[in-house]
């Protein structure tokens, strides 16, 4: 059965999906967000959407306030990271809110 492409109508927001990574895990991510736009989705990846000067905490949150979805890459190095953790929070608790 051939899928088919979902299309929202009222598209609220930018973004299918935030993706968080540890920078050791960038092949992955970028992996991913080619494989997700092969599909049509729209991802946010750091890389991007932040510019030089820009305000991180600004950047996520406002990727985050405009996605759909979360998406987060683990791995033994990336639990350990301090902005993994900040992405991650910041995200359940944005999630809570909406």
């Amino acid at each position: 059965i051939p899928r088919r492409k979902i299309m929202d109508i009222v598209r609220d927001k930018q973004y299918d999906c935030f993706i968080s990574h540890f920078s050791g895990d960038k092949p992955f991510a970028r992996r991913l967000a080619q494989d997700l736009e092969m599909r049509g989705l729209y991802d946010w990846v750091d890389e991007n959407v932040i510019d030089i000067g820009d305000s991180l905490s600004d950047k996520i949150q406002d990727g985050l306030g405009n996605s759909y979805s979360f998406a987060i890459i683990l791995s033994d190095e990336s639990i350990s990271r301090p902005w993994v953790k900040e992405e991650l929070r910041a995200a359940s608790q944005y999630r809570t809110k909406a």
